[in-house]
């Protein structure tokens, strides 16, 4: 494995928050959209802002955000099989709580 790539059970979040400060940016708004429900406070919106997020790129993580949760709001109406192997929310070790 190259020296720069953490070790795979550092995860996903952990790998891009340390690397890349827009992507955690962007993570940091989804979670705050999904976690107040859409009434994120200025000082989010302006901290997205001055990570270098564009208009276009706040609109997108908000579009992303309300795709995902319509898509798991159907499958649970609809009861969708699930058809691979199941994964539980969040990460081993993180709190995901807030």
């Amino acid at each position: 494995m190259p020296e720069n790539f953490p070790h795979p059970k550092e995860g996903f979040r952990f790998r891009v928050c340390r690397s890349d400060a827009k992507a955690d940016a962007i993570l940091k708004l989804a979670r705050s959209i999904v976690v107040k429900r859409g009434e994120i406070t200025d000082e989010e919106f302006q901290g997205a802002r001055q990570a270098g997020l564009s208009d276009g790129e706040i609109v997108e993580v908000a579009a992303n955000v309300a795709v995902n949760i319509f898509t798991n709001y159907f499958n649970h109406i609809v009861q969708t099989d699930i058809d691979f192997p199941l994964v539980e929310p969040g990460l081993p070790g993180v709190d995901n709580k807030g």
